[in-house]
């Protein structure tokens, strides 16, 4: 069984900056850290955003299915 990765994890395992992240995700490079750190929470919409950004396309899907987005039509499962 594969455990559980944090942002950060994630996000090093792909070899990506913090900032490159940051920017594709459109928040503030200090913003991402403090929430990998644990040391800020965050809106539904701006994880989305930042799971969008590392490509995580289940974690969306699961994040949509569960809060969904209401600025984004509705997709057929």
């Amino acid at each position: 069984m594969v455990g559980l990765k944090t942002l950060r994890e994630v996000r090093q395992q792909q070899g990506r900056s913090l900032r490159d992240v940051a920017k594709a995700a459109g928040i503030a490079p200090g913003e991402l850290s403090m929430i990998e750190r644990g040391l800020r929470n965050t809106s539904v919409r701006k994880l989305r955003a930042i799971c969008a950004a590392l490509g995580l396309k289940d974690a969306v899907k699961l994040l949509d299915a569960l809060v969904p987005d209401p600025k984004r039509p509705s997709s057929p499962a």
